[in-house]
């Protein structure tokens, strides 16, 4: 509400007409001199509500911060599971290709090599699987080379 229409219900309340008379003049001027021995009050409750307001924003900044890091750390667990768990998939496939070779059935499809069914973001590698591809592809590439070589 401005002042002017503070003023204005404060003459209708007093019953004197809002024309500009100098009793109303006077009215008015009192009422300003009055809001402004406030102000001081004013501008402390004015701090003391900034100083809440800064309050909870960095108390809502620190849980969402909570949060997000619990967000991250989960994320990252189950990442490291998945990661896990493709190894032992990879580990059980390795053996029942080599217990189907083993067997001599050359005509059966064995489906992909074990080097197609890694996972390609390094990120989601153990040191040790990026080791293991890295040795599987050299052996793969050593094998295509041998039968290159022992064909013609």
């Amino acid at each position: 509400m401005s002042r002017a229409s503070r003023v204005n219900r404060l003459l209708r309340h007093l019953s004197v007409a809002t024309t500009p008379t100098n009793a109303s003049l006077f009215l008015a001027q009192a009422h300003m001199d009055a809001s402004n021995a406030r102000t001081a009050v004013g501008e402390e409750s004015m701090a003391v509500f900034v100083n809440k307001m800064i309050k909870d924003l960095k108390t809502a900044h620190k849980t969402r911060e909570e949060q997000l890091s619990q967000a991250a750390q989960s994320y990252k667990d189950r990442l490291d599971r998945t990661v896990k768990r493709h190894e032992e998939m990879l580990c059980a496939y390795r053996d029942l290709r080599a217990q189907v070779e083993a067997l001599g059935m050359d005509d059966l499809d064995l489906g992909p090599d074990e080097h197609e069914l890694v996972l390609s973001e390094p990120a989601l590698q153990s040191s040790q699987q990026r080791e293991i591809v890295r040795l599987q592809t050299e052996l793969h590439s050593l094998r295509m080379q041998l039968k290159v070589v022992s064909v013609p």
